[in-house]
């Protein structure tokens, strides 16, 4: 005879890899056993799975009429390039860990920082005296690295404008160059391929002044025109 619940155990094992606020990719299942090992069949027991050093989003999930509870959605947070082990309990039974951990890797970019940001002042066509450098971090606040970022400057063209981030979330722009008509520009810098269809963009307080650069044409007026003779 089956007695009541006073055990967990996991027959479906949580995913051994993660990322950041990501759902794992293999949800865990836990069954309900009595004293003995047995399964019992009880619905409506609430199990919650927490990580220690970790925050565990939709962490619950309710036992269906065989006594499993299946967690959907289930999700860690916190500092990455960390393993974090999974333990499940229920009022009144005794809890039960994962076999596994699961090693959580950083999350997609959440957030940009101007670590460096451009010059206030620019010449046109020449590479800025400063080199910007931005920080990728995730929704915890986790580096990504390998993420590749853009630098725009609407109005303007930008030369060397992509750069990816190193295993510490920072890239830098050498050589950056806008070129354009003597204004101001603010520039922008994006994850992704464009900065208008993405969450973690970056745009520098105070724009670029881009000043006058060196001669590149002459042009003549004569008879009301005007003909343009390159300087090489």
């Amino acid at each position: 005879t089956v007695g009541p619940a006073a055990a967990l155990s996991v027959t479906v094992q949580p995913a051994t890899t993660a990322s950041v606020a990501v759902a794992l990719t293999t949800q865990p299942s836990v069954q309900l056993r009595d004293a003995g090992g047995n399964a019992v069949s009880q619905a409506g027991v609430l199990v919650t799975a927490t990580a220690s050093g970790a925050t565990v989003s939709s962490s619950t999930a309710t036992s269906n009429a065989s006594g499993v509870a299946t967690f959907s959605g289930l999700a860690l947070s916190g500092p990455a390039n960390v393993s974090y082990l999974l333990t499940f309990s229920a009022s009144g039974v005794s809890s039960v860990n994962a076999a596994l951990q699961t090693a959580l890797n950083p999350g997609a970019p959440a957030s940009i920082t101007l670590l460096t940001p451009p010059p206030l002042t620019a010449v046109n066509n020449v590479a800025f005296g400063v080199t910007p450098q931005i920080l990728v971090q995730d929704a915890a606040g986790n580096a990504v690295p390998s993420q590749l970022v853009r630098a725009e400057a609407p109005g303007a063209t930008v030369t060397n404008g992509s750069a990816t981030t190193n295993a510490v979330g920072i890239a830098g722009f050498p050589g950056l160059v806008l070129t354009g008509q003597v204004s101001g520009y603010s520039m922008r810098f994006c994850t992704g391929g464009n900065c208008n269809s993405t969450l973690a963009i970056a745009v520098s307080s105070t724009p670029t002044a881009l000043a006058t650069g060196a001669a590149s044409a002459l042009s003549a007026f004569a008879g009301g025109g005007a003909d343009t003779v390159s300087l090489d």
